[in-house]
């Protein structure tokens, strides 16, 4: 059983931080870690927190004129001393931190006061609008967590200051252990103590808000002597630069010693001859941890400096934080709109369709329009009306396949004609433009842009993610995949998506969109197309994976192509007509709703954007083909396409006779699925390790056929129950129809 990546869950960013971060120790080095890199101005968007500690003035002479300020949003003063009796607030050191003289100072006692003075001129000469910040350092320490009140706090504080390092050291710990690992280890649990992961969800699910959270890293390494390696007994500590047992970053790795990362668990040591085990953060899990805080949503990172460790300081955790940074927060959803399936749509079925997709929280249509379509006409002018009236966004996605390129004027002009209005979305004010394929034309681009100063994300998926970065360089500002459905009978992973992210990585600013999509099926002989991919389980696996990667743009294939099984609007007879010209067996959406979909995205794409989401309403969504695969005819379907270069194999290979189901809960319950008189406990596949979050589960039809009824229990009690299409053993035309009915049901709000 695995644990839901809606409760931020781990494997998958685990997989994702092993595949950008940990894939370029097989080049020999990390590209992010340049020596003769002097850094970049600091993204407001993250904190960069340091502690200055009032004891690094002694033998480390490290002063505060020597802080590194221009790297830094926020210096905190370490530490004052907290009485436990009365809660009075005193000096832990007053020469350090009262009366130490500094450069400048005069020696006379009798101007002692002038400082004082002085200091209070100061603040009340900048104060103004200006407040102190209320944070604190917090544990990482599981008992520790449970005696704060982190919900109650959390309002009151303006970060916290969370101590992921520690977990291990030689003065405290039994065995040699990780000091600062971001996840525990399955096969070796006495290296990893404490984990970052768990710990962050401890905050999380107590209802602290992700970019408050300020993740701590260590810049020393923790040292164990004679010891076999992590996990195992050890005796002693050894020296260290200043104090026995640690080492400053500067001094890491130690002469003759091997470094050594552990991808499972991210996180790294070194480890010599003389049987010395040492912990610590190297520049490559430095990246990482940098790439966690954006997967994360979290405010930035902190550390304590009380040495001149400008080796960490260049290279480590605050020059990360500034490069990736420029990657971006997740930002919008959006959902492709065919427009020649609105044919006949009127005003109030647009209105229909966008108030639908905003209470999905989807921020925009993607509108797929082909060129010289009569459609265009009379559409366009509707979408944007029904859109400025509803405050909701449109863009366009040019369609350079459907009815053949279109013409570079033609763009122009629609993008002139529409940039300013309302309804079209921009990203940093400009407007956002997308394509369906159309590589044959990218130099053309060059000229539309210079024309509209559109941002430009065009979908070149056959290429490859290589070769549409090279052709679009210099003329795309990010790449959209169309990748969205997993290749024959294997699960869906994240591969095509960290081959875009490698190349856009590589040009500063680029972003990346990712697809999503539910389902795909099509039997429309007249346009050359019969193929199905495997859904099942994709739905729950593809948002799962957008919680891993957190793309900058999401957008969903598709609202409502029906043509292609993977809508996730309302059927709408209009979009029908395709069914006809495409010459089709039968009309494969009817009766084949699949608005149950769009029931768990708003608490998703929540998470997606924010890090974390309230249950609003406790749900349950189902959805499955009605017939089982071997009941009918397959109508000539493959799986897979040789068109698309794949290897094709009988859709009875990629897809499975199972009711598939999500919910969204506070609390655990109890899955049970009756298919006429058969009655199953179904089985959860992913749940949140706190609780809450969304669990999916599958159970299997078993040669039962009749109504569908899947319900949650808990404590005995029937809390949801969903009531769905019945299973037969018959088909419309004696043909297969592999599209999925899908159903949904909520708690009272």
């Amino acid at each position: 059983m695995a644990v839901s990546a809606f409760a931020l869950f781990s494997s998958g960013i685990l997989f994702f931080l092993s595949s950008i971060c940990l894939a370029n120790a097989a080049g020999g080095s990390s590209s992010t870690f340049l020596r003769n890199d002097t850094g970049a101005g600091l993204s407001p968007s993250y904190r960069s927190v340091a502690y200055f500690v009032n004891w690094g003035i002694y033998g480390r002479k490290f002063n505060p004129q020597d802080l590194p300020v221009e790297r830094l949003t926020h210096v905190l003063y370490a530490f004052a001393n907290v009485r436990n009796e009365t809660g009075e607030v005193y000096l832990s050191d007053t020469y350090a931190d009262l009366e130490k003289h500094y450069p400048g100072d005069s020696w006379s006692e009798a101007g002692k006061n002038v400082y004082g003075c002085a200091l209070d001129n100061y603040g009340a000469e900048h104060a103004a609008g200006k407040r102190f910040l209320l944070t604190v350092a917090s544990p990482a320490d599981p008992q520790k967590i449970s005696t704060f009140h982190l919900k109650d706090m959390d309002p009151y504080l303006d970060f916290w200051n969370l101590m992921a390092y520690d977990y291990a050291g030689g003065t405290f710990s039994e065995y040699t252990g990780h000091q600062a690992n971001l996840f525990k280890s399955s096969s070796n649990q006495q290296s990893t103590p404490f984990n970052t992961e768990e710990a962050l969800e401890n905050y999380l699910n107590r209802g602290v808000i992700p970019s408050k959270i300020v993740l701590g890293m260590p810049l020393y390494g923790r040292a164990f002597t004679n010891t076999t390696g992590p996990g195992k007994p050890f005796s002693g500590i050894g020296e260290g630069s200043w104090e026995d047992g640690v080492w400053d970053y500067k001094a890491l790795p130690r002469p003759g010693a091997e470094e050594h990362t552990d991808d499972s668990i991210i996180a790294s040591y070194s480890y010599d001859l003389e049987r010395t085990f040492i912990s610590y953060d190297s520049p490559l899990v430095a990246e990482c941890k940098a790439e966690y805080i954006r997967l994360k949503g979290l405010g930035g990172a902190g550390q304590l400096l009380d040495t001149f460790d400008f080796y960490a300081m260049y290279f480590g955790v605050l020059l990360l934080i500034v490069q990736i940074a420029g990657r971006g927060h997740a930002a919008a959803v959006f959902a492709h709109f065919l427009l020649s399936n609105s044919a006949n749509f009127t005003s109030a079925d647009w209105v229909k369709h966008i108030r639908l997709a905003q209470d999905a929280q989807i921020d925009a249509f993607a509108l797929n329009i082909a060129a010289r379509d009569a459609t265009n006409a009379q559409s366009i002018p509707l979408a944007f009306e029904a859109a400025q009236a509803a405050g909701f966004k449109i863009f366009f996605s040019f369609d350079y396949v459907a009815r053949g390129p279109w013409n570079q004027g033609d763009v122009t002009e629609l993008l002139l004609r529409y940039k300013l209005n309302e309804a079209y979305y921009t990203n940093n004010g400009r407007p956002l433009a997308s394509t369906f394929e159309g590589s044959e034309n990218a130099e053309e681009w060059i000229n539309i842009k210079a024309s509209t100063d559109c941002f430009f994300i065009p979908d070149w998926s056959s290429l490859g993610a290589k070769a549409a970065f090279e052709k679009g360089y210099g003329t795309v500002d990010g790449l959209f995949s169309w990748a969205a459905w997993p290749s024959g009978p294997q699960d869906m992973n994240t591969q095509v998506d960290v081959s875009y992210l490698k190349h856009l990585n590589e040009s500063e600013g680029q972003v990346y969109m990712m697809p999503v999509s539910p389902w795909f099926y099509t039997n429309l002989p007249g346009y050359g197309k019969n193929w199905l991919w495997r859904g099942d389980d994709l739905w729950h696996d593809r948002w799962q994976e957008v919680l891993s990667v957190r793309p900058e743009f999401v957008e969903i294939i598709s609202w409502n192509d029906y043509g292609e099984s993977h809508y996730i609007g309302p059927l709408h007879e209009g979009g029908y007509e395709l069914f006809r010209t495409g010459k089709a067996p039968f009309n494969y959406a009817e009766n084949m709703p699949h608005d149950g979909w769009r029931t768990l995205l708003p608490f998703i794409i929540g998470t997606y954007k924010n890090g974390h989401a309230e249950v609003k309403q406790e749900s349950l969504v189902a959805w499955y083909r009605t017939t089982p695969g071997s009941a009918c005819g397959t109508g000539g379907t493959s799986a897979n396409t040789q068109s698309h270069a794949q290897i094709e194999f009988s859709p009875l290979e990629v897809v499975a006779d199972r009711i598939f189901y999500s919910a969204l809960l506070t609390e655990y319950a109890t899955p049970e699925v009756i298919i006429g008189s058969t009655t199953q406990k179904g089985t959860w596949r992913n749940q949140p390790a706190s609780g809450r979050g969304i669990y999916h589960g599958s159970a299997p039809f078993d040669g039962a056929k009749g109504d569908v009824e899947v319900t949650l229990w808990r404590e005995g009690n029937r809390i949801l129950t969903l009531k769905g299409k019945g299973i037969s053993g018959s088909c419309s035309n004696g043909v297969q129809n592999w599209n999925a009915w899908v159903g949904s049901t909520q708690s009272p709000s």
